[in-house]
């Protein structure tokens, strides 16, 4: 939870001029459903303020969030980054059962998630909430599905788990990642590489592994 989060919400609670607590789950209902990602960032914004405190994200509302990936509309829109965002956001306060629980459901959405940035933010972000074996889990099956722009940023996915995982979740993190320079894409092998060279800079990859 950033402090500008907390600080605003110090405040809200003072003034209570935000949204009645039941009207973030409308309003993002709406912008989902109008493929607004401006609206869908400010219901998302209002759920932080008015809803989740400093030590508990509520079940009920981690539940609509998670039924938001569900939605036909949500994986079509522009600005799908924000509900991970909102939950790498508040990793704090996510229980373990959580945490599986938005792993599972951001591997069966991810592959659906229509924009290239939606998904590369899911790779970007997903070590921030989880970066053990059920992440790495994660990545070794979407390393497979059959779409190229799905499977361009499984590499950064996984590189992020070699610098943030533990020893063994680090090791087999490279090993999928070394056996991605075998994909038939030209585009996945660029990123692979260039998720090598990255490493390499932190010593984290031997020369002749590049």
């Amino acid at each position: 939870m950033t402090v500008l989060v907390r600080m605003v919400r110090n405040m809200a609670s003072i003034s209570g001029d935000w949204l009645d607590e039941g009207d973030w789950w409308e309003y993002l209902q709406r912008a989902v459903a109008s493929q607004d990602g401006d609206k869908l960032d400010s219901a998302l914004f209002d759920l932080e303020i008015t809803r989740l405190t400093a030590y508990t994200f509520p079940e009920e509302d981690f539940q609509k969030l998670l039924q938001i990936l569900e939605y036909p509309d949500f994986l079509q829109m522009v600005g799908t980054d924000d509900l991970i965002a909102c939950f790498e956001r508040e990793s704090d306060i996510l229980n373990d059962d959580q945490i599986s629980r938005i792993v599972a459901a951001y591997e069966k959405a991810y592959p659906h998630i229509n924009e290239w940035f939606g998904q590369f933010a899911v790779s970007e972000r997903m070590s921030s909430i989880c970066h053990d074996k059920r992440a790495l889990a994660m990545w070794r099956h979407l390393m497979d599905v059959k779409d190229e722009k799905s499977r361009s940023c499984v590499p950064h996915g996984l590189e992020h788990l070699v610098k943030e995982g533990d020893d063994v979740v680090s090791r087999d993190a490279m090993e999928l990642l070394l056996n991605m320079r075998e994909d038939p894409s030209d585009w996945v092998r660029a990123e692979v590489q260039t998720s090598l060279e990255r490493l390499k800079w932190r010593e984290q990859v031997a020369d002749d592994e590049l």
